[in-house]
């Protein structure tokens, strides 16, 4: 065999392994590749369980944190629902309360007007009672007459009036004191004639808010009158109070000027009648006794 010959396989098989080692070399690199691939991928495995974990961890954290949040929900909810059970208590007892004022405010305005209504009632029997003492303490003609004077000014309200007397059933009125008026127009007045001479010959008492005459009826001055007492004694009268216009802070006569109204014509008349007489009235004989 010659040298050649012995040669070319030889060639052969270095190209060979050459082909092989080259192939190994591919596979090599093939396989770093993969390698480092599956290192990447390895790492990137390793970060995503990092995150998972972060993530499982702050889950972990949130679910203790909503644990938290609904135990303090629960506790707030319970507050609320003790709040409102409390607020209805309150409520409860603020309306009972304000129905106890109510009643307290209606009872102290039905006290007042009790009280009112005693004072009221007080005053009117003190003015009648210093009224009547007024007419009976009087020992003479010009002390009564005064008395009547000053008992229409102070408790009546009026410093317009005049007194007529009646004597022995005669046809007409005498004047007998006036305040604040024209005496000359009324110097005499006969019976039945205007409403002062009407109210002797009726022998009722005349009030202008109830139900007042015609202004024809009227005889001259009378414009003003008020109110015309008549008064009596053993049935008959014996004389006149006229009252013309009141005081300006006194807009109308009151009730209690109706009694008395009703207790001059009672006792006025004895009061006169008992100085026409030259006796002292009885009430004015029991002070000195």
């Amino acid at each position: 065999m010659s040298a050649q010959e012995r040669v070319g396989p030889a060639v052969e098989a270095q190209e060979a392994m050459d082909r092989h080692a080259q192939g190994l070399r591919a596979d090599n690199d093939r396989l770093r590749a993969r390698v480092e691939e599956m290192q990447r991928e390895r790492e990137a495995l390793l970060a995503g369980c990092r995150l998972a974990d972060e993530a499982l961890g702050d889950n972990a954290v949130l679910r203790a944190e909503n644990r938290a949040f609904d135990a303090e929900r629960r506790m707030l909810k319970e507050k609320a629902a003790q709040l409102q059970e409390r607020i209805e208590r309150d409520a409860a007892r603020h309306a009972e309360m304000e129905a106890r004022i109510q009643a307290f405010e209606e009872e102290s305005r039905r006290v007042a007007r009790e009280y009112l209504a005693v004072a009221q009632q007080n005053s009117s029997l003190a003015n009648l009672y210093v009224a009547g003492y007024r007419l009976h303490a009087g020992l003479t003609r010009e002390e009564v007459v005064e008395a009547v004077r000053e008992i229409i000014a102070t408790l009546v309200g009026s410093e317009e009036m005049a007194l007529f007397e009646r004597h022995d059933h005669a046809p007409v009125l005498s004047l007998v004191d006036s305040v604040g008026i024209d005496a000359d127009a009324f110097r005499t007045v006969a019976l039945g004639v205007g409403v002062i001479g009407r109210t002797a010959e009726k022998g009722r008492t005349y009030l202008a808010d109830a139900g007042a005459p015609e202004p024809e009826t009227r005889a001259r001055g009378e414009e003003k009158l008020t109110a015309c007492i008549p008064l009596t004694l053993a049935g008959c009268v014996t004389g006149v109070i006229a009252v013309f216009g009141l005081l300006s802070h006194k807009p109308a006569l009151e009730p209690v000027d109706l009694e008395i109204f009703d207790l001059l014509a009672r006792q006025a008349s004895m009061a006169l009648y008992c100085t026409r007489l030259g006796a002292p009235p009885p009430a004015t004989a029991r002070r000195g006794a």
